[in-house]
């Protein structure tokens, strides 16, 4: 029963949270729009990026002003033409370019299937490799790597570790929920890599990820690895006497 009501309280409160972020991200929209259009003006000949430049960084701008930062994610998946796999790249580049003439702080979040890794993973390395590098010189420099359908779990972390042991302003996310996750969080500590984690939205199967009864439960795979992260940062404090609980 009182799991049930917290469970509702937190509900009710994110809601609110919600709410509040649209609201403060509309007002601050007004206020931001004439400087982010002096910087959009520096980008001819890239209008669809430019469109989604405009619109992740006025949000930026917005909750930047509110005390908070943002990522900006240009949304696609699954992409096999290269031609849109580039264009995809140049929308990248043209966002991270808008946010820092807007002096937004904001990272960005990206798919490697959106950068043409199920055609030709070197091709994705490559594209990735641009975003990274030309994150670096904003303020907020971090890339970070989304996780998709566990068919490519491993082709998505292979591609991290190669950009990761050039440029360190990237991570991946990792899903819970999966049965290997335990020893990629591992492997992230190991490295020293920042890492999202999250449950996991994808249907797998039983061989992949657990039977999903366990959620709302505790501990369950999001808490071991939640756990499995707190507790190595503490040992990086250097007082063994502290243990996440």
């Amino acid at each position: 029963e009182i799991h049930r009501k917290l469970d509702a309280s937190l509900s009710t409160f994110g809601a609110t949270v919600g709410t509040f972020v649209v609201v403060v991200a509309i007002a601050g929209a007004i206020a931001a729009w004439p400087r982010i259009m002096a910087a959009l003006r520096s980008l001819p000949g890239l209008m669809p990026a430019a469109v989604a430049a405009t619109v992740t960084a006025v949000l930026g701008v917005a909750l930047n002003d509110s005390g908070m930062s943002a990522t900006l994610d240009f949304l696609g998946e699954d992409v096999l033409d290269r031609a849109e796999a580039e264009r995809t790249r140049d929308a990248y580049l043209a966002m991270l370019d808008a946010v820092r003439e807007a002096g937004v702080r904001s990272n960005v979040s990206l798919k490697l299937t959106a950068m043409g890794l199920l055609g030709d993973a070197g091709f994705a390395l490559q594209n990735v490799d641009a975003i990274v590098e030309r994150a670096a010189a904003n303020d907020d420099p971090f890339v970070r790597i989304d996780m998709e359908g566990s068919a490519v779990t491993e082709p998505t972390l292979d591609l991290f570790e190669r950009v990761f042991a050039e440029r360190r302003n990237v991570g991946p996310v990792l899903q819970a929920m999966l049965r290997r996750t335990p020893g990629d969080v591992a492997r992230a500590i190991e490295l020293g890599a920042r890492v999202r984690l999250c449950k996991g939205a994808y249907a797998e199967g039983p061989g992949v990820a657990p039977d999903v009864s366990w959620q709302g439960k505790a501990p369950g795979p999001y808490d071991r690895a939640a756990d499995a992260q707190a507790n190595d940062a503490i040992r990086a404090l250097g007082d063994p006497k502290c243990k996440a609980s």
